[in-house]
């Protein structure tokens, strides 16, 4: 009993050598399956395939990789860049097979020839780009080499998260883009240095000599009270204000005379519901009311 159960076993095992030598590698060596992945900013994810035979990582999160294929059922699991919207294409060749928006996808491969799944990392931010009054040239910069020209307003869609820059006259304005949300570019163009010119108030007729015998200095005097003597400006030293930032206004006097101008008064109005002052107002000034 002992001999025949021997024997019936190696038979066995002959017979299934013989199965196994007549059914060469007739899927594993021939079939390939190439994972490829491409981003807007060259940050790619991780993936998990799990085959008939097992799951492959891939933990480096390489750019493209190939791994041997046979035939049966697979399931491709992605993590993508943080804030990155993934979509899978399979390829046959340049054949377009499906296309798969998400994370997760499941799919038969025959075990012959070369199936490529491209997986493509986009992004959904916005930025706009605005000024008061609009029609303001602007440029608009980022790394590897982004750069828009217009005028406000303008929006630009499906941006990466990058740091950006806007260029309007004379300032920029830099930020970065956080994933997927909106970024606001805008500034308010001001009358910068406004001028306003007070004139000095003419001495009655009677107060002057005016015959054809005036003198030089009384020609001087009539020619510097018909000139402007002082300059009032209201300047803003900024085009926007960030969370937590300060915007500076500045109020000035220029005396355009040749004398000194004593006993000058300069006050600003303001809403109080909407702007406030800092106790102590630099260059000596002073909150009335």
């Amino acid at each position: 009993m002992a001999r025949a159960v021997t024997v019936n076993l190696a038979l066995l095992s002959l017979m299934t050598a013989a199965t196994i030598a007549a059914v060469p590698a007739r899927a594993e060596a021939a079939g390939t399956i190439t994972i490829e992945q491409k981003s807007q900013i060259e940050q790619y994810g991780g993936w998990r395939l799990t085959t008939p035979k097992g799951t492959i990582v891939n933990q480096k999160k390489e750019r493209i990789m190939s791994v041997s294929g046979e035939q049966g059922q697979y399931l491709l699991n992605i993590e993508p860049p943080e804030g990155a919207q993934s979509t899978i294409r399979f390829y046959d060749g340049d054949v377009l097979l499906n296309t798969t928006e998400g994370t997760q996808v499941s799919f038969l491969f025959g075990g012959n020839g070369t199936l490529r799944a491209e997986i493509s990392y986009v992004y959904k931010g916005v930025i706009l780009v605005e000024s008061t009054p609009s029609g303001a040239s602007f440029e608009l910069k980022g790394p590897q080499g982004i750069r828009q020209t217009g005028t406000t307003p303008a929006t630009f869609t499906n941006i990466p998260p990058f740091y950006f820059t806007v260029s309007y006259s004379p300032k920029p304005q830099s930020r970065t883009l956080r994933p997927n949300t909106t970024l606001r570019f805008h500034a308010d163009f001001t009358c910068i240095d406004e001028v306003k010119t007070v004139m000095n108030t003419l001495p009655p007729e009677n107060g002057v000599p005016t015959s054809s015998a005036m003198t030089p200095a009384t020609a001087r005097m009539l020619e510097e009270q018909s000139h402007a003597n002082v300059q009032l400006f209201h300047s803003i030293n900024q085009e926007e204000t960030v969370a937590g930032s300060t915007v500076y206004v500045t109020l000035g006097v220029r005396n355009v005379s040749k004398s000194t101008i004593r006993n000058i008064t300069l006050s600003e109005q303001f809403d109080t519901a909407i702007l406030s002052l800092p106790e102590a107002l630099q260059g000596g000034g002073i909150v009335r009311g």
